[in-house]
């Protein structure tokens, strides 16, 4: 084989192996900002109870969903002086459909209950960059009571 041969077969298979990187890079990318299994017909639990399906990115945004929605019914509250003490995350058979069992414990007083809320939304889109957009279908907060007492 001869040099331009051999050197035209290095630099396609260069220009390859970029593309595919930079493919496998957008669906990675692509993946990272989803919510998963979106379209799935069935319930798949993605955190709790000893599964973490969800990475970091995606557990902040149902954090997001979580709190946006307590504060909707019955907020606003000031998260800082809340601690995070659990999330599970549920996909439900409908598609976009999430169950969310969010946990908080205030951080002011040492001796204050464990707050739990579950709520479950529907995404209008499988990017969870557009987490706001969403629709409440059920929500049940200890927070309700937390209010009322306080």
């Amino acid at each position: 084989m001869d040099k331009n041969k051999k050197t035209a077969i290095i630099i396609i298979s260069v220009f390859l192996v970029l593309l595919l990187g930079f493919l496998g890079g957008f669906k990675f990318w692509e993946n990272y900002h989803s919510a998963p299994d979106y379209s799935t017909g069935k319930m798949v639990e993605l955190q709790g109870n000893g599964k973490n399906k969800l990475n970091s990115y995606q557990k902040k945004k149902f954090i997001e969903i979580a709190r946006d929605t307590i504060d909707e019914k019955d907020g606003p509250f000031e998260w800082t002086n809340f601690n995070n003490v659990g999330l599970n995350v549920m996909k439900d058979k409908e598609k976009g459909v999430y169950s969310i069992f969010y946990k908080v414990k205030p951080n002011v007083s040492s001796y204050r209950p464990t707050i739990t809320t579950y709520v479950t939304v529907k995404l209008d889109s499988n990017e969870l960059k557009y987490w706001e957009l969403y629709k409440i279908k059920d929500y049940t907060s200890d927070f309700s009571d937390f209010t009322d007492n306080d």
